[in-house]
C-alpha cells in the first residue's frame, strides 16, 4: 500500500509543510543543500514510520533555518 493512500490526512499536511520547509531545491548553498537533504529524508522516513513527533522534530531548529516559504509551492 501507498504511503500516501494508508496516512491520515494530517499527517499529511504535516509532511507536505516539512517538505516545503526543508526541500534542497531551495537551498541558498552547498552546505544548506545537504542539510535539506539529509532533513528530507528523516522526513520522508518519519513519514513512512507514521511517526508524527519524528516528523515535527525535523522541523525545530537545530541552528540557523531559512524562514518557511509561503505556502505557495
Amino acid at each position: 500500500m501507498s504511503a500516501l493512500v494508508a496516512a491520515s490526512p494530517e499527517l499529511k499536511r504535516l509532511w507536505i509543510r516539512v517538505l516545503k520547509r526543508v526541500h534542497p531545491d531551495l537551498a541558498v548553498d552547498e552546505q544548506d543543500r545537504r542539510r535539506c537533504e539529509r532533513l528530507t529524508q528523516q522526513a520522508n522516513e518519519a513519514f513512512a514510520r507514521r511517526d508524527e513527533v519524528a516528523l515535527r522534530a525535523v522541523l525545530e531548529p537545530k541552528g540557523p533555518l531559512r524562514p518557511a516559504p509561503s505556502d505557495v509551492w
